[in-house]
Protein backbone atom coordinates (compact mmCIF):
# COMPACT_ATOMS: atom_id res chain seq x y z
CA UNK A 1 0.00 0.00 0.00
CA UNK A 2 1.15 3.51 -0.70
CA UNK A 3 2.41 5.75 2.05
CA UNK A 4 -0.43 8.28 1.72
CA UNK A 5 -3.14 5.59 1.81
CA UNK A 6 -2.44 4.97 5.50
CA UNK A 7 -1.21 8.39 6.53
CA UNK A 8 -4.00 8.88 9.07
CA UNK A 9 -3.47 5.41 10.51
CA UNK A 10 0.13 6.04 11.56
CA UNK A 11 -0.67 8.24 14.59
CA UNK A 12 -3.43 5.82 15.65
CA UNK A 13 -1.08 2.84 15.44
CA UNK A 14 1.62 4.75 17.33
CA UNK A 15 -0.74 5.72 20.17
CA UNK A 16 -2.33 2.28 20.48
CA UNK A 17 1.07 0.58 20.45
CA UNK A 18 2.48 2.98 23.02
CA UNK A 19 -0.46 2.31 25.36
CA UNK A 20 -0.05 -1.45 24.94
CA UNK A 21 3.68 -1.22 25.60
CA UNK A 22 3.11 1.03 28.61
CA UNK A 23 1.19 -1.56 30.64
CA UNK A 24 3.62 -2.15 33.57
CA UNK A 25 3.07 -5.84 34.18
CA UNK A 26 6.08 -6.12 36.49
CA UNK A 27 4.78 -3.27 38.62
CA UNK A 28 1.27 -4.76 38.73
CA UNK A 29 2.48 -8.22 39.69
CA UNK A 30 4.75 -6.76 42.37
CA UNK A 31 1.81 -4.90 43.93
CA UNK A 32 -0.63 -7.80 43.65
CA UNK A 33 1.71 -10.55 44.86
CA UNK A 34 3.83 -8.83 47.50
CA UNK A 35 2.37 -5.37 47.93
CA UNK A 36 5.62 -3.73 46.81
CA UNK A 37 6.63 -1.15 44.22
CA UNK A 38 9.18 -3.06 42.13
CA UNK A 39 10.70 0.27 41.09
CA UNK A 40 11.98 0.71 44.64
CA UNK A 41 13.90 -2.56 44.56
CA UNK A 42 16.89 -3.89 42.65
CA UNK A 43 17.57 -1.94 39.47
CA UNK A 44 14.34 0.05 39.74
CA UNK A 45 13.09 -1.41 36.46
CA UNK A 46 9.61 -2.86 35.99
CA UNK A 47 10.95 -5.45 33.56
CA UNK A 48 11.20 -9.21 33.93
CA UNK A 49 14.88 -9.21 34.94
CA UNK A 50 14.27 -7.05 37.99
CA UNK A 51 11.17 -9.06 38.86
CA UNK A 52 13.24 -12.24 38.62
CA UNK A 53 15.98 -10.85 40.83
CA UNK A 54 13.58 -9.31 43.34
CA UNK A 55 10.57 -11.65 43.44
CA UNK A 56 11.86 -14.90 41.95
CA UNK A 57 11.20 -17.05 38.88
CA UNK A 58 7.54 -18.01 39.57
CA UNK A 59 6.52 -14.35 39.41
CA UNK A 60 8.94 -13.45 36.62
CA UNK A 61 7.46 -16.02 34.24
CA UNK A 62 4.05 -14.31 33.88
CA UNK A 63 5.81 -10.95 33.43
CA UNK A 64 7.88 -12.45 30.61
CA UNK A 65 4.81 -13.91 28.92
CA UNK A 66 2.82 -10.70 29.23
CA UNK A 67 5.71 -8.52 28.03
CA UNK A 68 6.22 -10.83 25.04
CA UNK A 69 2.56 -10.37 24.17
CA UNK A 70 2.98 -6.58 23.84
CA UNK A 71 4.70 -6.39 20.42
CA UNK A 72 2.72 -9.38 19.15
CA UNK A 73 -0.58 -7.67 19.95
CA UNK A 74 0.55 -4.28 18.63
CA UNK A 75 1.84 -5.69 15.34
CA UNK A 76 -1.33 -7.78 14.96
CA UNK A 77 -3.58 -4.73 15.47
CA UNK A 78 -1.50 -2.63 13.06
CA UNK A 79 -1.77 -5.40 10.46
CA UNK A 80 -5.55 -5.46 10.79
CA UNK A 81 -5.78 -1.68 10.43
CA UNK A 82 -3.56 -1.43 7.35
CA UNK A 83 -3.69 -4.88 5.77
CA UNK A 84 -0.17 -5.78 6.82
CA UNK A 85 1.58 -2.64 5.57
CA UNK A 86 5.22 -2.83 6.65
CA UNK A 87 5.68 0.75 7.85
CA UNK A 88 2.78 0.54 10.29
CA UNK A 89 4.12 -2.71 11.72
CA UNK A 90 7.50 -1.06 12.23
CA UNK A 91 5.83 1.93 13.90
CA UNK A 92 3.86 -0.41 16.16
CA UNK A 93 6.96 -2.32 17.26
CA UNK A 94 8.89 0.91 17.87
CA UNK A 95 6.20 2.51 20.02
CA UNK A 96 5.81 -0.64 22.09
CA UNK A 97 9.45 -0.15 23.10
CA UNK A 98 8.82 3.51 23.90
CA UNK A 99 5.77 2.65 25.97
CA UNK A 100 7.52 -0.15 27.81
CA UNK A 101 10.45 2.06 28.79
CA UNK A 102 8.48 5.25 29.51
CA UNK A 103 4.99 4.09 30.57
CA UNK A 104 2.38 6.78 31.12
CA UNK A 105 0.65 4.52 33.66
CA UNK A 106 3.73 4.38 35.91
CA UNK A 107 5.15 7.91 35.98
CA UNK A 108 7.23 7.10 32.88
CA UNK A 109 9.45 4.67 34.83
CA UNK A 110 9.42 1.29 33.10
CA UNK A 111 11.66 -1.48 31.88
CA UNK A 112 14.74 -1.66 29.67
CA UNK A 113 12.92 -2.66 26.48
CA UNK A 114 15.13 -5.56 25.38
CA UNK A 115 12.50 -8.32 25.54
CA UNK A 116 9.78 -6.41 23.69
CA UNK A 117 12.38 -5.14 21.24
CA UNK A 118 13.72 -8.56 20.35
CA UNK A 119 10.27 -10.09 20.02
CA UNK A 120 9.27 -7.25 17.70
CA UNK A 121 12.38 -7.85 15.60
CA UNK A 122 11.67 -11.59 15.42
CA UNK A 123 8.24 -10.87 13.96
CA UNK A 124 9.50 -8.28 11.47
CA UNK A 125 12.83 -9.83 10.50
CA UNK A 126 13.05 -13.39 11.87
CA UNK A 127 16.71 -14.04 11.04
CA UNK A 128 17.87 -10.80 12.67
CA UNK A 129 15.57 -11.27 15.64
CA UNK A 130 16.72 -14.82 16.26
CA UNK A 131 20.35 -13.71 15.88
CA UNK A 132 19.77 -11.10 18.58
CA UNK A 133 17.95 -13.57 20.85
CA UNK A 134 20.42 -16.42 20.52
CA UNK A 135 23.48 -14.20 20.94
CA UNK A 136 21.89 -12.59 24.01
CA UNK A 137 21.08 -15.94 25.60
CA UNK A 138 24.55 -17.33 24.86
CA UNK A 139 26.21 -14.25 26.35
CA UNK A 140 24.04 -14.47 29.46
CA UNK A 141 24.78 -18.18 29.82
CA UNK A 142 28.51 -17.54 29.50
CA UNK A 143 28.92 -14.44 31.67
CA UNK A 144 25.81 -14.65 33.91
CA UNK A 145 25.07 -10.95 33.29
CA UNK A 146 21.69 -10.15 31.78
CA UNK A 147 22.52 -6.58 30.77
CA UNK A 148 25.64 -7.69 28.91
CA UNK A 149 23.62 -10.25 26.99
CA UNK A 150 20.99 -7.62 26.22
CA UNK A 151 23.57 -5.20 24.85
CA UNK A 152 25.38 -7.85 22.80
CA UNK A 153 22.10 -9.14 21.39
CA UNK A 154 20.94 -5.65 20.51
CA UNK A 155 24.17 -4.78 18.69
CA UNK A 156 24.29 -8.07 16.78
CA UNK A 157 20.63 -7.65 15.85
CA UNK A 158 21.47 -4.34 14.16
CA UNK A 159 24.51 -5.79 12.42
CA UNK A 160 22.50 -8.78 11.24
CA UNK A 161 19.64 -6.82 9.68
CA UNK A 162 22.03 -4.34 8.04
CA UNK A 163 23.97 -7.23 6.52
CA UNK A 164 20.80 -8.93 5.31
CA UNK A 165 19.55 -5.68 3.82
CA UNK A 166 22.92 -5.01 2.14
CA UNK A 167 22.93 -8.39 0.38
CA UNK A 168 19.33 -7.89 -0.72
CA UNK A 169 17.64 -10.49 1.45
CA UNK A 170 15.70 -7.93 3.50
CA UNK A 171 13.46 -5.78 1.32
CA UNK A 172 11.71 -3.65 3.93
CA UNK A 173 13.66 -0.52 4.81
CA UNK A 174 11.04 0.19 7.50
CA UNK A 175 12.17 -2.91 9.40
CA UNK A 176 15.79 -1.82 9.18
CA UNK A 177 14.85 1.58 10.56
CA UNK A 178 12.93 -0.12 13.38
CA UNK A 179 16.03 -2.10 14.30
CA UNK A 180 18.22 1.00 14.30
CA UNK A 181 15.82 3.28 16.18
CA UNK A 182 14.65 0.63 18.62
CA UNK A 183 18.18 -0.53 19.37
CA UNK A 184 19.36 3.03 19.89
CA UNK A 185 16.60 3.58 22.45
CA UNK A 186 17.43 0.32 24.22
CA UNK A 187 21.17 1.05 24.35
CA UNK A 188 20.39 4.53 25.73
CA UNK A 189 18.29 2.88 28.45
CA UNK A 190 21.28 0.68 29.32
CA UNK A 191 23.77 3.52 29.85
CA UNK A 192 23.82 2.89 33.60
CA UNK A 193 24.43 -0.80 33.00
CA UNK A 194 27.25 -0.02 30.58
CA UNK A 195 28.94 2.15 33.20
CA UNK A 196 28.66 -0.64 35.78
CA UNK A 197 30.00 -3.17 33.28
CA UNK A 198 33.02 -0.96 32.69
CA UNK A 199 33.52 -0.63 36.45
CA UNK A 200 32.88 -4.36 36.92
CA UNK A 201 30.10 -3.71 39.42
CA UNK A 202 27.18 -5.00 37.35
CA UNK A 203 25.34 -7.77 39.28
CA UNK A 204 25.29 -11.29 37.92
CA UNK A 205 22.42 -13.75 37.84
CA UNK A 206 21.86 -15.05 41.35
CA UNK A 207 22.98 -11.81 42.99
CA UNK A 208 20.59 -10.72 45.69
CA UNK A 209 18.68 -7.55 44.86
CA UNK A 210 19.11 -4.73 47.33
CA UNK A 211 16.38 -2.25 48.05
CA UNK A 212 16.61 0.69 45.70
CA UNK A 213 17.33 3.98 47.41
CA UNK A 214 14.77 6.73 46.79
Amino acid sequence: MLLDSNIFMYPLVAICSYLIGAIPYGLIIGFVSRGIDIRKHGSGSTGATNVLRTLGLPLAIPVIILDVSKPILAIFISSLLTEGESLTKAIAATFVIVGHIWPVYAQFRGGKGILVGVVGLIFLSPISGLTALISALLTIALFKIVSLGSIVGTVLGIISILFIYTIGQEQNLAYVMYAIIGSTIIIFRHIGNIKRLINRTEPKIGSRANKRKT
